[in-house]
């Protein structure tokens, strides 16, 4: 009976070879056959096929949440510039956390004795003025003279360590445009209002790029540390700088 039984599989699995290869469907079919449970490789192969769906599941789930984040941040991403008699000092990126024209910052790109700081989000560019800074955490807000703009949505809750987050941001695209990437990474760490990630530089301008979750609310405003690595000043943070008195 179980030569039989044997036959039977090999003849299943043949046939469904170029389907879902032992697949949890195929597995209850083979379950079915006279005498299969006494083959000891049997549970085996269902626990095989329980594997191979659920890391299917995940995929398919991690795919869907980067899109969904990626809806929700990318069109508030805004290209940043600090010039000196029109010669560009430092130029990287923010993101709109007022449709009233606030745009949060990294200090990086506002280097010391420029005359104008423009900021362009989709095709439109406008010079900005700097409202704050805050030196302990590294951030700046500026303004833009527009209204109506998208804007991020910031995390009530902090990430914890081993949470799984995303880097979403714009990098050097050909002729001089920006186009966005997304990063996905886990925190590794948490230090107070400081999450560090193993998420590596990739692009250059990953400075101020927001860190994401995955229900694509922003966590944190991402900068590279001396290894390589993304590090974020958390949500809680931002939050801090945006709602209390900083001056420049």
């Amino acid at each position: 009976m179980i030569q039989r039984s044997l036959f039977a599989i090999l003849v299943v699995v043949g046939g469904a070879f170029g389907g879902a290869l032992f697949s949890v469907p195929l597995s209850s079919a083979i379950q079915k056959i006279p005498g299969v449970s006494e083959i000891p490789w049997f549970n085996t192969l269902t626990d095989r096929a329980v594997i191979i769906n659920k890391t299917e599941q995940v995929v398919v789930e991690q795919s869907e949440a980067i899109d969904r984040a990626r809806a929700k941040v990318v069109p508030a991403l805004v290209a940043v510039t600090s010039l000196r008699d029109g010669v560009v000092l430092a130029s990287g990126q923010g993101m709109t956390v007022g449709s009233d024209g606030l745009v949060l910052v990294r200090r990086e790109w506002i280097a010391a004795g420029s005359d104008t700081i423009s900021v362009t989000w989709n095709t439109t560019t406008a010079d900005a003025r700097m409202v704050k800074q805050s030196e302990k955490d590294g951030l700046v807000l500026l303004k833009v003279d527009a209204t109506n703009l998208p804007v991020v949505s910031l995390a009530n809750v902090e990430e914890r360590l081993g949470s799984f987050v995303f880097l979403i941001g714009l990098r050097q695209a050909t002729g001089g445009q920006r186009a966005p990437f997304v990063n996905a990474g886990i925190v590794k760490s948490v230090e107070g209002k400081i999450m560090t990630t193993n998420i590596g530089e990739e692009f250059q301008g990953a400075t101020g790029a927001p860190l994401v979750s995955l229900t694509g609310e922003v966590v944190g405003i991402g900068a590279i540390d001396s290894s390589g690595h993304v590090f974020a000043v958390a949500a809680s943070a931002i939050r801090d700088f945006l709602y209390n008195e900083q001056t420049p």
